[in-house]
């Protein structure tokens, strides 16, 4: 039978294992948002299954790859709205969009606004 102290060591273990995790999908992030990257991509960078990364995000973010993937991208986009006078067409390349149009509709959706409105009352 495991003691208490046994099992608050396996916790701690699991505990610092998240952590770790976390903080590897976070650098991940802030180095590759910008890129065409898939779950696989990341998956394979730190080892596991696309299934299990899958119960990962869902364990540590509530939200699926893809989700976090454009959290990421948005909230870097809302940066340089704020901080740049790059254009918002230069923003969403930046950021990692492909096309104007796609970065538009999901800001709008994230932020409840156009990056034009965004950027003016941010100002």
């Amino acid at each position: 039978m495991l003691s208490s102290d046994k099992i608050s060591d396996m916790d701690n273990i699991a505990d610092d294992s998240k952590h770790s995790r976390y903080y590897r999908i976070e650098m991940w992030f802030a180095d590759n948002f910008a890129k065409q990257i898939t779950e696989d991509d990341l998956a394979s960078e730190i080892s596991i299954s696309k299934r299990h990364l899958s119960r990962v995000f869902a364990d540590i973010y509530g939200m699926s790859f893809r989700d976090k993937l454009i959290e990421v991208r948005l909230h870097r986009a809302a940066q340089l709205l704020e901080q740049t006078e790059k254009n918002i067409d230069e923003i969403s390349t930046a950021v990692g969009y492909r096309s104007f149009a796609g970065f538009h509709r999901a800001f709008v959706r994230y932020f409840d606004c156009t990056p034009y409105e965004y950027r003016k009352h941010s100002n």
